[in-house]
């Protein structure tokens, strides 16, 4: 599987794939990692990362393309996703909700089909067996991640996020910036988890956004620093359970990304509750229940297990 994802990921492809990651990440709540998954480079990404330094040259074939791309992503699109979020926001966190519910069921399949093994009786009926060990552990491995984004989307909805723009960094907040770059660059791989709501929650989210628009240098630097050292570092850690308990992170995975699932429509809630009336939901509900199948069909058409068993 992993050698087919990378000889499909092309230098155009890369940036592709890159621009719309970017995109995802730019939205609070939502996943680049998410966006890997369904386009079906998810485990190429990580040990292209994870490997960069034993195979340089074949690494940076698949990841300075989507790095380029992920830059557009950010920089261009930050721009229409505001205006979307502006203009039509009930139809993009409908949208958005769509793209995470259509990938819910073949990244389920993918995850029981490392669990479960089959064993045939005297009559060769298949019959499904598992080790109770992993079973346990898989189902552990799900609630806790499923635990921990619901307390992460539990607090980014009662948070009253901080709207101050930070231009300049004293050590204090050069070090905390570093820091929450790191973690949200480690939560950028994780399918699910938003490297931006990350930043959201610790307070950076909107100086960052302001620093891109403003080519800020320093804080960009820093965020720079800290994302580089979290993708080096949790590339290590995520491939090293794909490769010894591949069952279990594709649980805790689906974890992350089921309780993900009601993060853009809780965005959407936080920032237009007081506007929403009969009037409101009567304009809007119909486009948006359209949104929402347009991102599930756009998520299972583009899940690289969909393709794989079409």
């Amino acid at each position: 599987m992993e050698k087919q994802n990378e000889k499909n990921i092309g230098i155009l492809n890369g940036i592709i794939y890159g621009i719309f990651m970017g995109i995802f990440e730019v939205i609070p709540g939502i996943s680049g990692g998410t966006l890997a998954f369904i386009l079906g480079i998810y485990e190429t990404l990580i040990n292209s990362i994870s490997n960069i330094k034993k195979n340089f040259k074949k690494s940076s074939k698949i990841l300075i393309p989507i790095l380029i791309g992920m830059g557009i992503g950010v920089y261009c699109f930050s721009f229409i996703i505001s205006f979307l979020n502006k203009k039509y926001p009930m139809e993009l966190n409908f949208f958005l909700t769509g793209l995470i519910v259509g990938i819910i069921p073949s990244i389920a399949v993918e995850a029981f089909s490392f669990l479960k093994t089959y064993s045939s009786d005297e009559k060769k009926i298949k019959f499904f067996k598992t080790n109770a060990i992993k079973l346990y552990s898989c189902i552990f491995s799900f609630l806790l991640t499923l635990a921990i984004m619901i307390l992460i989307n539990y607090f980014s909805f009662t948070l009253k996020a901080s709207h101050n723009i930070i231009k300049t960094l004293n050590f204090y907040e050069t070090l905390r910036f570093f820091i929450v770059g790191a973690l949200a660059s480690f939560c950028l791989m994780l399918p699910g988890c938003s490297g931006s709501l990350i930043m959201l929650v610790f307070g950076i989210y909107y100086s960052v956004i302001e620093s891109i628009h403003t080519f800020n240098f320093i804080i960009l630097f820093v965020v720079g620093l800290g994302i580089l050292f979290g993708l080096l570092l949790g590339s290590k850690i995520i491939s090293y359970f794909l490769k010894h308990f591949k069952a279990a992170t594709f649980f805790a995975i689906l974890g992350f990304i089921v309780g993900s699932c009601v993060s853009p429509l809780l965005n959407f809630l936080k920032s237009y509750y007081s506007i929403l009336n009969l009037r409101f939901f009567i304009i809007h509900g119909i486009f948006s229940i359209l949104t929402l199948a347009l991102g599930c069909v756009f998520s299972v058409s583009f899940s690289a297990h969909y393709k794989k068993i079409n």
